[in-house]
């Protein structure tokens, strides 16, 4: 991520937790990137406390069915602080505006990396600002793209997207591209329920 600030000066305490399986949606395409979207199951519950909390994922409405557009959310992680640089040694965040899906595909286009008619629909959320300087870059896939939603007495924060992919760093006219947990969020929780992981995981090994 570049020009982001920093949320904690010094490492604090961690969790190491060992990954069980992970499960990747049945569309996923590496090609265009169209449904980048995983699952992780772990071998352990994580130890919540008031230093470590889960954050929402929009199943219903209204955050299910909101657009974003316009919007400024945020987008935390580790990965690269400049396009060929070194990674962050400590975590950083970053505020970026949402735009049409329609104009993230025209710049594109304009590059020539549109690669697909599916690769902006509604599976993806396109953020970042036009004249460049400020974005998400390598190291930072995967990473969440969060949201404060107000409620009668205070805001929630809800994940409503996956860092996927880029142009390079920071580079004018190509923001980044994100996968909408909106058009995800129902499919992947069938998918991991107990009787349907179980034997998805089965074909896996």
């Amino acid at each position: 991520m570049t020009s982001r600030s920093r949320l904690t000066l010094m490492e604090t305490k961690h969790y190491d937790i060992p990954v069980a399986r992970s499960i990747s949606h049945p569309e996923y395409d590496p090609k265009d990137g169209h449904s980048d979207i995983s699952v992780i199951i772990l071998k352990q519950d994580i130890p919540f406390s008031s230093k470590i909390s889960p954050i929402c994922v929009p199943f219903e409405p209204p955050v299910l069915t909101r657009s974003f557009e316009g919007y400024t959310p945020f987008v935390a992680g580790w990965g690269r602080t400049q396009e060929g640089g070194k990674s962050a040694s400590i975590l950083q965040e970053l505020q970026l505006p949402i735009l049409k899906n329609q104009e993230c595909m025209e710049r594109y286009r304009d590059v020539r990396k549109l690669i697909s008619d599916k690769q902006f629909d509604e599976g993806v959320l396109c953020a970042g600002y036009l004249q460049g300087g400020k974005d998400s870059c390598q190291g930072d896939s995967g990473g969440p793209l969060m949201i404060p939603v107000r409620t009668d007495r205070t805001f929630i924060y809800y994940q409503i997207g996956v860092v996927s992919y880029g142009i390079g760093c920071a580079r004018a006219s190509t923001p980044g591209v994100y996968t909408s947990v909106q058009t995800y969020s129902v499919s992947m929780s069938r998918l991991c329920s107990p009787t349907r992981a179980t034997s998805k995981l089965g074909r896996m090994q």
